[in-house]
């Protein structure tokens, strides 16, 4: 079998972005993005907190043929991102979940082509949901190839 020795650079950058809200349900299933034709790489992905009261769980993961695999799960605590006392969460940190590292040592991770997406759901119940309140789930570094 013929080894290919060519390099393959990323040829469009892209961001998704995403809110789990009251809207959503527990355990709805939202598309933070979907994967490029030829494959995307993912090299960031952090929740923000909007409005809560309350930490919620954000369970985040690739789907394909609408079944989500779970990578991991991170809590987001009440005003996480949103307040100057409580940083956004990462939520691909070694600490929250063992992915590959990059050259550089990064985590991330490959959506193979368009038949994967990143998705991430929240668990909690409808009523530990406030009014007006949302994570937002952010993928701000995306590479498609």
């Amino acid at each position: 079998m013929a080894q290919n020795v060519n390099p393959t650079f990323v040829k469009t950058p892209n961001i998704g972005a995403t809110q789990i809200t009251t809207g959503t349900g527990s355990s709805g299933v939202v598309t933070v993005y979907s994967g490029g034709v030829s494959g995307s790489k993912i090299t960031a992905l952090m929740a923000v907190s909007i409005a809560t009261t309350a930490s919620f769980d954000v369970q985040w993961g690739v789907s394909s043929g609408g079944t989500l695999f779970v990578y991991g799960t991170a809590v987001v605590a009440a005003g996480a991102g949103s307040t100057d006392s409580l940083p956004t969460v990462n939520l691909v940190s070694n600490a929250n979940v063992p992915l590959a590292l990059d050259s550089d040592g990064n985590p991330f991770l490959f959506l193979p082509s368009s038949a994967y997406s990143l998705q991430a759901k929240s668990p909690a119940t409808s009523s530990a949901w406030t009014t007006g309140s949302a994570i937002q789930v952010i993928a701000p570094s995306i590479g498609d190839f």
